[in-house]
């Protein structure tokens, strides 16, 4: 449990809670569930038909000005009116006009403008973008720092790693690799706030464990030894303050490959009704 390593795959962990999150949204589908329905109507869609939704905007513009161009006609002509109170049944103190265009109008912007992602999905968004930095942090500093340092006999394969340190801290980049090529999950710049946080509180965690015992309680000699604080503050801030945000951007950047790649073979089926959406 001292290991970032062991950290590392429990965050991995979100791969079982994400699998069960799309079953779970694939049975209420196919069930009909209208709340599924108008997920995929609502958030998907505007997300893939960039174009269409520049178009939507304008009509919706152009509607607006028609709009206040009538209101300009019928300031002298009597208005129609209806009483409301806070529970939407008719009161006698309160009066608002009623146009048939404004109540469309608003009814889409308010749908459009409703967040439907549920806390579970929010959850499993955030692990996903945790354990990607997480685990490409333990290979870099495994391969890139612990293994230089390893005595001979820690080396046991002829070609100088074994097959557990590449299934245990090389694995688990490849996982995760693979989970950006197939999955749909928005990434977004300022999410490097998780991974950060994150690896700070495994510093705070390192920090008393060492504390209890500071001679031997070293889980990385040479590099995260606190008998040196100097030493590993300095890597500390490398790791969380640069490596971190760097590692996030690239992640970014493959979701924006990704979504490329998505976006112009979505183009090319032309037989696809519609688009899967980012969850």
């Amino acid at each position: 449990m001292a290991y970032l390593t062991t950290w590392a795959y429990i965050l991995m962990l979100h791969f079982n809670i994400a699998a069960v999150v799309a079953v779970y949204w694939k049975c209420r589908s196919c069930r009909g569930d209208p709340e599924v329905s108008n997920y995929i109507n609502v958030v998907a869609r505007p997300r893939k038909h960039k174009k269409s939704d520049q178009k939507q905007q304008q009509q919706q513009q152009q509607q607006l000005q028609q709009q206040q161009e009538q209101q300009q006609q019928q300031q002298d002509q009597p208005t129609v009116t209806v009483q409301l109170n806070t529970n939407g049944a008719p009161d006698e103190d309160t009066e608002q006009p009623v146009f048939g265009t404004q109540l469309s109008m608003e009814t889409a912007m308010c749908v459009g403008k409703v967040d439907q992602t549920t806390w579970y999905m929010k959850l499993s968004w955030m692990f996903y973008n945790v354990s990607f930095v997480s685990a490409i942090v333990v290979t870099l500093v495994f391969f890139g720092a612990v293994y230089p340092n390893l005595s001979p006999e820690d080396k046991k394969s002829s070609l100088g790693i074994s097959f557990e340190d590449l299934s245990i801290h090389g694995l688990n980049t490849l996982l995760v690799l693979m989970e950006v090529a197939l999955s749909s999950f928005p990434v977004r710049l300022v999410h490097a706030l998780y991974p950060m946080l994150y690896g700070l509180l495994y510093m705070v965690f390192n920090i008393s464990y060492w504390s209890y015992d500071p001679k031997r309680n070293v889980i990385y000699e040479g590099m995260l030894d606190w008998n040196h604080p100097l030493k590993c503050l300095i890597l500390v801030v490398l790791l969380v303050f640069v490596v971190t945000p760097i590692l996030q951007i690239t992640h970014f950047l493959f979701y924006k490959l990704r979504s490329l790649v998505f976006g112009r073979s979505a183009r090319l089926d032309s037989t696809s009704s519609f688009s899967t959406c980012d969850v």
